[in-house]
């Protein structure tokens, strides 16, 4: 495993999981469903309009819910080191943490990144927020500290509370999520710690130069979340550059685009319920993209967002 370097010194994987959000089965509504149809004794008697609207996020959860710990626990053994996790995510940090205490890794050998509520900076509890995180890993630290949205009105107050978690040394860093440049020059107006990190939605359809220039130049190290952009890669196959890029290295669509991050400076953390594919996202470091295939990858920019935009976003709903 390749690692970065942070600038309060601390060493990072070059690459993880994404464990992102858990449900629990009786949270997606399956177990009322069941009891319905228990119920009523008739399956068809379930309203159809619900049964369609809700099925595929209840077959998505209960599949999340079976393979992540079994995603984590063959990460493990294949050397993925960094986990990012966060309090509202359901059941996910509780997911990694059990992982966790039953592998045989040390944990100075782990990179654990969890993240701070809107809802705990809108009530005032972000160190609350923040045990509560830490019961759920069953950790006595985590390593990075995110806030997860600049949250307008409290971003700045949470800050200086994520300071006095980092002093405490329960967070090892501190750092923030979906800030634009102009988010950070405010944090930085008033921080005594500065942010180590950036985690950004970055991927080949938003590549976000302006933001990732900003942090290279402060020190910020960019880390890419839904890194592949949940892009058809049957599209990208179609275009003759990409897919020559993929021939000549002999590898997949989600290689060229983990190592196209790598060679960026980003830190991509991919999410998959699938342990091939996990794997194979980890497996970047045999081959090299020159200048031109870098380009080949520049060329496919339209700004296209997965996420809200955190200038223009309704941050009770995140």
């Amino acid at each position: 495993m390749e690692y970065f370097t942070l600038s309060n010194g601390m060493k990072i994987p070059a690459i993880g999981y994404g464990c992102g959000s858990v449900k629990r089965i009786s949270d997606s509504g399956i177990v009322w469903i069941l009891y319905k149809a228990l119920k009523e004794k008739v399956k068809k008697t379930i309203d159809p309009e619900f049964r369609e609207n809700n099925r595929y996020w209840v077959l998505h959860d209960w599949k999340k819910e079976r393979e992540v710990p079994k995603i984590i626990e063959g990460g493990l053994q294949d050397e993925v080191r960094l986990f990012d996790t966060a309090r509202a995510y359901s059941y996910s940090e509780r997911v990694l943490g059990n992982v966790i205490q039953k592998s045989h890794v040390a944990r100075e050998d782990l990179f654990i990144i969890t993240k701070l509520t809107n809802y705990a900076q809108r009530t005032h509890t972000v160190k609350e927020s923040f045990e509560e995180s830490l019961k759920e890993l069953n950790l006595d630290y985590v390593d990075l500290y995110l806030m997860h949205w600049p949250q307008t009105e409290t971003y700045l107050e949470s800050w200086k509370i994520m300071e006095e978690i980092c002093r405490s040394g329960k967070a090892k860093a501190i750092g923030v999520c979906n800030c634009h440049p102009h988010h950070l020059e405010e944090i930085m107006k008033i921080a005594e710690i500065p942010p180590v990190v950036n985690e950004i939605e970055c991927h080949p359809y938003l590549q976000q130069k302006e933001v990732r220039k900003y942090c290279k130049e402060k020190g910020i190290q960019v880390i890419a979340h839904t890194p592949t952009g949940r892009i058809k890669f049957s599209e990208l196959k179609a275009n003759p550059e990409i897919d020559a890029i993929c021939q000549k290295y002999s590898i997949s669509i989600a290689q060229l685009i983990m190592r196209w991050h790598y060679q960026l400076g980003n830190i991509p953390i991919p999410n998959t319920t699938n342990k091939k594919h996990l794997k194979n996202n980890m497996d970047i470091w045999g081959f090299s993209l020159d200048d031109e295939e870098m380009a080949s990858i520049e060329k496919l920019d339209c700004g296209k967002r997965m996420w809200p935009d955190p200038d223009h976003c309704d941050f009770s709903q995140w």
